[in-house]
């Protein structure tokens, strides 16, 4: 038995829309630090691939840039050990 939303929808209709109309990939959106957008998997099924944010990588990997080059002078032992944990976190 299906039960009739307020419009007049099915529940899987309501609930699933795109799939069941066909009607493509979802749109690509950011979320915690990641880009989701619709992919396919190898076998022709739908996932959502999950992406780093480039933007914000972008800034990160300039700013660490601009801090290694004011450590130039420093010994290389001492500017490896604080890229080091700057990477690690």
């Amino acid at each position: 038995m299906e039960r009739k939303g307020a419009q007049g929808e099915t529940r899987a209709t309501a609930v699933h829309p795109r799939r069941l109309d066909r009607q493509g990939k979802p749109e690509t959106f950011d979320f915690l630090g990641f880009t989701r957008r619709g992919s396919k998997t190898h076998q022709g099924g739908f996932k959502i691939l999950r992406l780093t944010v480039k933007n914000r990588l972008r800034a990160t990997l300039a700013a660490i840039r601009e801090k290694r080059k004011k450590r130039r002078p420093d010994p290389s032992e001492q500017v490896g050990g604080w890229l080091k944990s700057v990477l690690r976190g």
